[in-house]
């Protein structure tokens, strides 16, 4: 349109200017009197056109409620979102950007994107340091810095054997040295969380490991954070406080039989479960172990441990499972077996743990033997069980062998850390608070306030198949006010609704889709609170409309000022 119209208005110009040599004074003032006319119809449709264009994908959508303001910008760039919160194009190299040699340059080293470790995710960049000196990998366009800017590099990484690396800011064939990294070996492939603190020298987007004289090695690093601080002067750099990771508790161990007695053969009968009723010791349940012999092949398919709510006081076990875990007898490779099952359970309560062999092809001369005790101290408030059928129910004699393990919350200056949180100090009173929900690692489940009617699949993901299943989690700001939340990345199947409370009683809907279709995204949302800012939040995931719906994971972010 905005085109059209000068080509008419150059047009009419030069049509005026030869009938100017001509001195035709009256076409002359016509001529100027539509080239206005022209013009004002041209400034007329680009003004109106340009109030009628609608939004572009990334703008934020606002609505106030309930004194909160919400804005969303559903789905459309992901990649943008990441950025935002990550502070680099691909913090866990999960995008496939890294994936080429324009945007990741070499020297005396080889950079890879690998399957082989990670932290999260499925992928890591992976560096084999080869012979030489002066060896580097370079990231073009990773981040971006300003300069006299302060910020937070973090960074996950694993390495077979002690090493070191230096990490540059880069621009063209500039680099600026901002940390020195002392790598301390692995063991079984662990990644170590590492973090520093500098000011940008200048408007910086590349990012560079270097080493100048190391011998042949390889380290993997994931999930690269750049998190800008709240300070303004070089003193400042040493107030800034280490950064908690909620994963870093220790796991203890739990209750324990004195010896393996003996085994049971009840899984070599079809469509059989066995196992034990218990009582946690603590609440965040993550592994237990079990003594086997395997018969034969062991059975073909794949055998699940599953926990499961007792009711006391008819003695039967819910058919709703609160864990599980897939396993098949190939994994067997020893008498003892430890399975990272995870479960949020309540002290006091009983439970029942145990093995099904359902989706198991097995015989009296191939399956496997469930190691047994003779003494039950370890477990005097509950008997094992034999289920045949889901329906046939026996009480065994003895109890099973096995061990369990629960996480030890971090705590500092009376507060626990939850097992998905992350609390970075920004400097002048200000903090940000990151909870990753990953059905991977498990936290999902662990850090779990409030649930109702839900039960869990056996890649850890929430199902919510009632019309009442919910769940709740809550963050603390450690007595700071909360100014925003960021819900980003809410990945589920079928349909949901999110909802936010101050105070876990009154509940304001923020997200609500129904479309019933899998691998759903609920995009960016975020949620500003100008007045009553609250010291907590609550955050609901509620059934929505019909069908099974599943929580898979996603990721809050929580701004938090004294």
């Amino acid at each position: 349109m905005r085109k059209d119209i000068v080509n008419k208005t150059l047009i009419l110009w030069n049509k005026l200017l030869k009938r100017d040599e001509k001195n035709d004074k009256a076409y002359y003032v016509i001529g100027l009197f539509v080239l206005a006319l022209i013009i004002l119809q041209g400034f007329y449709l680009w003004r109106n056109n340009k109030k009628v264009q609608p939004p572009k994908e990334q703008e934020l959508l606002a609505k106030e409620v309930d004194g909160l303001t919400i804005s969303s910008a559903q789905k459309d760039n992901l990649e943008k979102f990441n950025k935002e919160i990550h502070g680099t194009n691909d913090s866990g190299f999960e995008i496939n950007i890294y994936k080429s040699t324009k945007n990741v340059i070499t020297k005396n080293a080889i950079a890879k994107i690998s399957e082989d470790q990670f932290h999260t995710g499925k992928h890591s960049l992976e560096i084999n340091w080869g012979n030489g000196q002066n060896k580097s990998v370079r990231l073009n366009n990773y981040l971006t810095t300003q300069k006299n800017k302060y910020y937070k590099i973090g960074l996950w990484i694993s390495s077979p054997k002690d090493s070191h690396f230096k990490i540059s800011l880069t621009r063209g064939d500039k680099y600026f040295p901002i940390a020195e990294v002392g790598v301390i070996a692995s063991i079984e492939n662990e990644f170590k969380y590492y973090e520093y603190n500098f000011r940008s020298p200048e408007d910086l987007a590349g990012l560079e490991f270097f080493v100048s004289n190391l011998e042949p090695s390889i380290v993997f690093i994931d999930d690269i954070r750049l998190i800008p601080l709240a300070i303004e002067k070089e003193d400042e750099l040493a107030h800034i406080r280490a950064t908690i990771i909620g994963n870093n508790q220790e796991v203890k161990k739990g209750e324990e039989q004195l010896s393996h007695q003996g085994d049971s053969d009840a899984l070599s009968f079809p469509n059989t479960l066995i196992g034990q009723i218990f009582i946690p010791q603590k609440s965040d349940l993550v592994g237990a172990s079990f003594a086997f012999t395997k018969r034969g092949d062991g059975g073909i398919g794949d055998y699940t441990l599953e926990i499961r709510e007792f009711n006391n006081d008819n003695q039967t076990i819910s058919l709703n499972k609160i864990a599980v875990e897939s396993f098949s007898s190939k994994d067997i490779t020893s008498e003892n077996k430890y399975f990272p099952i995870v479960a949020k359970l309540e002290v006091g309560k009983k439970y029942w743990l145990g093995f099904n062999n359902k989706g198991v092809n097995v015989s009296n001369e191939n399956h496997l033997a469930i190691g047994q005790a003779d003494n039950n101290r370890a477990y005097l408030n509950g008997d094992g069980f034999l289920i045949q059928d889901e329906n046939k129910i026996f009480t065994e004699e003895n109890d099973l062998y096995f061990t369990t393990s629960y996480l030890d919350p971090i705590k500092i200056d009376s507060r626990e850390f939850a097992y998905s949180e992350t609390l970075y100090d920004l400097g002048r009173e200000k903090d940000r608070l990151d909870y990753q929900l990953d059905s991977a690692m498990g936290n999902n489940i662990l850090d779990i306030q409030k649930k109702q009617n839900i039960s869990v699949d056996k890649w850890k993901n929430i199902l919510l198949n009632e019309k009442d299943s919910y769940l709740v989690y809550k963050i603390k700001a450690n007595e700071k006010n909360i100014d925003k939340l960021i819900l980003n990345n809410i990945i589920f199947h079928n349909n949901i609704n999110l909802f936010i409370s101050r105070d876990g009683d009154h509940w304001t809907e923020i997200f609500s889709d129904n479309s019933g279709v899998l691998w759903q995204n609920s995009g960016k949302i975020e949620v500003n609170f100008k007045n009553n800012k609250p010291k907590n939040i609550f955050i609901k995931l509620k059934k929505n409309g019909e069908g099974n719906s599943v929580f898979i994971g996603g990721s809050f972010v929580v701004n938090a000022t004294k």
